[in-house]
């Protein structure tokens, strides 16, 4: 594998952001995960987009830091125009937009089937 440049790869990729998406690509797809206290913030309310993911991400992403000799790592950098996710970041949001959808289609079925039984 070291021959093969396998295990270099494997290296640049853990410490490099293998994920890259758009501010407004962020902001869409993770706002709702924010509370709604915090979507009422004038960070949120009068921000550019980019504001708002930066606002964003530092809220969801908040104790993820990582510490490697003594030096803070974050889970994100921010570009000019697209914010730059380490390797995990990305899935551990997606992950919590999917458990949060489930929940709110669970909410949905559970009164459409209440309906459903009232009616018979």
């Amino acid at each position: 594998l070291a021959s093969a440049g396998l295990v270099t790869a494997i290296t640049v990729s853990r410490e490099t952001f293998p994920n890259r998406l758009l501010y407004g690509v962020v902001w869409d797809r993770f706002r709702v995960l924010l509370l709604e206290e915090a979507r009422s913030s004038p960070e949120v309310k009068n921000g550019t987009t980019r504001e708002k993911a930066e606002y964003l991400l530092h809220e969801l992403l908040k104790g993820k830091e990582k510490v490697v000799g003594g030096t803070v790592i974050a889970p994100f950098a921010c570009g000019t125009t697209k914010v730059f996710f380490r390797s995990g970041s990305l899935e551990l949001l997606e992950s919590d937009r999917s458990e949060l959808y489930s929940a709110k289609a669970a909410i949905i079925q559970r009164m459409a089937r209440g309906v459903l039984a009232r009616n018979k």
